[in-house]
């Protein structure tokens, strides 16, 4: 939250109401201005939140198969920073589930989700939420026989909000598995049951939600070979499509799952390479290109560079591919490597031994740049081990031994959860018209039942069923009214400000006195309104972009002007113009070769003399 900081400690200061309140939606600007009446577009000139709250530490979660207090695996909690690993979940009763075979996925609504492969009511695994801000643990599903059993692989979170997985058995006893739907909302199950001998059975790894929207994975059995298949599933229509059949030569055995790249292709790999009495071979990285329906062999693996992949590939910020190993290497234990796609180069960046774990199983980049990983052999226990490898200086550190209490057979990746946004004011909505009371607030990590989080209702008990006539509170030099919602558009453009002028407990006679001295004579900066904001011209190309893209701005008056880009953790991730401009028109170019494919926040702020221009737009980088 920025304040404009008064001239003593004894004095008191107004603060502009849109930096009091919570931001909705990131991409709303203050140029969608016919929109004003609306309730939530009342709030669209709201800072980035994440920019203004402190947020948790970073943070990784992940899932071990077996270990805990007894033995029916965990829910780990790792603080890379600290090297502290806890358990946040022991699955001690059958019943809520047993064996987590998978990653966890962090839904939309801040919880994390995942299956185990075993108990629940049949015995045949559950679905659960675990919320990370309330280590509550919630059992939302129990597998029957009719519904499909053993799920396998993680789930993921489609456009229509719903979570999307794969079980190992069909519905009914079919052998040939099935994809299935969990809404989170509702509690809503259903079942595809689309799997066959001829279009593949037995999914590999988890579902990659593609760029088109459309889910990708691949199956270890079936399909015209029998060796498997790349298969699409379109959430939209309940459509199965087979894609590519695996055959002898160029892979079988597909492990882990998909990954997408900047160039649109799917990437993958296979254990093994030849299937005759049994599997032989070293295994493949294979690539598929959507647009053509292209299967193409990247790379052969062989003894030496490290054989039969597993786990998946991870996408990394500096656009290679990085994997391991479960065999092969100077020890036979496995090893790390990359590959970069665009010039087929592969590295051996890491020989397991047993020391320092051995049998790697998974693998993911965090927000620091490196690779977190484990293994399911080695370490002081032999029971596995937690890894970082750093990529800046290709240095790998063992972390932490698993001793079985802690978990073990960790054979799913971590992800990285997002803390959640610490302090957030939130504010009662007594009469339920979508505004808040000023005096009556609650701050917490998720917006409670009857809150919202703007504080602009001048009677919290007046619910008024015409929304143009509801009565809200503006403000303007320290004067405060309570105007018709109709009339919003017309104060603003006079240099009102939607919300009340004062929040803290200090005197009216301490305030206006700061106001009169001589420090403060000139007239403070204003947000600018949405009548001014035309003078002002911010936005970035290309967009989505790969690599570099260029932020164009311009500027009416002589400013001071800021220019940060943002993670979407709240992190500044480059600094790119602090300092004084000129009027004029500018560019700033944003280099993100450091930074992993994703969304990104770029935030423009201008102050002249007696105006105050904000504005955060949304920027995607692709590779």
């Amino acid at each position: 939250m920025v304040f404009h900081e008064p001239t003593s400690q004894n004095q008191c200061y107004p603060t502009y109401p849109y930096e009091l309140t919570a931001p909705l939606p990131l991409n709303t600007h203050l140029s969608s201005f016919k929109t004003l009446f609306m309730k939530k577009t009342l709030l669209s000139v709201i800072y980035f939140a994440l920019s203004i709250f402190p947020i948790q530490a970073q943070t990784l979660y992940g899932t071990s198969f077996r270990g805990g207090n007894d033995g029916g695996g965990t829910i780990n909690r790792f603080n890379p920073a600290s090297n502290n690993l806890t358990v946040a979940r022991s699955f001690d009763d059958s019943i809520s589930g047993f064996n987590p075979l998978s990653s966890l996925v962090q839904a939309s609504d801040g919880k994390l989700y995942g299956t185990t492969f075993f108990g629940g009511i049949n015995n045949y695994g559950v679905i659960f939420s675990f919320d990370p801000s309330s280590s509550t643990y919630t059992k939302l599903k129990d597998f029957d026989y009719d519904n499909g059993v053993y799920p396998y692989g993680s789930l993921v979170q489609a456009d229509d909000g719903k979570l999307y997985g794969v079980t190992s058995y069909g519905g009914g006893g079919s052998s040939a598995s099935a994809i299935f739907s969990f809404d989170p909302s509702s509690l809503t199950y259903t079942w595809y049951n689309v799997f066959d001998d001829t279009n593949g059975y037995i999914p590999s790894g988890y579902l990659l939600k593609g760029n088109d929207g459309k889910l990708y994975g691949v199956t270890n059995v079936g399909g015209s070979n029998g060796f498997g298949v790349i298969f699409s599933f379109d959430p939209s229509s309940s459509t199965y499509t087979k894609l590519k059949d695996f055959d002898n030569g160029i892979g079988v055995l597909p492990s882990g799952n998909l990954v997408q790249t900047s160039d649109g292709k799917l990437y993958g790999t296979t254990a093994s390479t030849f299937f005759g009495i049994r599997p032989s071979g070293n295994g493949v990285i294979f690539s598929y290109d959507l647009s053509s329906s292209t299967y193409t062999v990247l790379k052969y693996l062989d003894d030496v560079d490290g054989t039969n992949p597993s786990g998946s590939l991870v996408n990394a910020s500096d656009g290679k591919l990085y994997g391991i190993t479960v065999n092969g290497g100077t020890s036979d234990s496995g090893v790390v490597f990359s590959f970069d796609p665009f010039s087929s180069t592969y590295t051996k960046l890491k020989d397991f031994d047993n020391a320092g774990g051995s049998k790697p199983s998974a693998l993911m980049q965090a927000s620091d740049g490196k690779l977190y990983g484990t293994t399911v052999k080695g370490g002081a226990n032999g029971l596995g081990v937690i890894f970082s490898f750093d990529l800046s200086s290709s240095t790998y550190t063992k972390l932490q031994d698993y001793t079985g209490i802690n978990g073990a057979d960790a054979s799913s990746a971590f992800i990285e959860v997002k803390g959640c946004i610490a302090d957030t004011a939130y504010y009662r909505d007594a009469d339920g018209d979508g505004y808040g009371d000023p005096n009556n607030s609650i701050k917490t990590c998720r917006q409670p039942a009857g809150y919202v989080k703007n504080n602009y209702d001048c009677d919290d008990h007046d619910r008024i069923h015409q929304p143009r006539n509801k009565r809200v509170i503006m403000c303007r030099h320290n004067i405060q009214r309570c105007v018709k919602a109709k009339d919003i558009r017309k104060m603003l453009r006079r240099e009102w400000t939607l919300g009340p002028c004062i929040t803290s407990s200090c005197s009216t006679a301490i305030k206006e006195q700061w106001l009169k001295t001589k420090d403060t004579q000139k007239k403070l900066p204003e947000t600018v309104d949405a009548a001014t904001i035309k003078m002002y011209k911010v936005s970035s190309y290309p967009n989505p972009f790969v690599g570099i893209s260029t932020i164009k701005y311009e500027l009416p008056v002589d400013s001071k002007v800021s220019i940060k880009v943002y993670d979407l953790m709240g992190r500044v991730v480059a600094v790119l113009v602090e300092g004084d401009k000129k009027a004029g028109i500018y560019t700033a170019d944003f280099n993100a070769g450091h930074i992993s494919r994703g969304t990104l926040y770029y935030r423009i702020i201008a102050t002249s003399k007696n105006k105050r221009f904000e504005q955060t737009n949304k920027m995607t980088q692709l590779q």
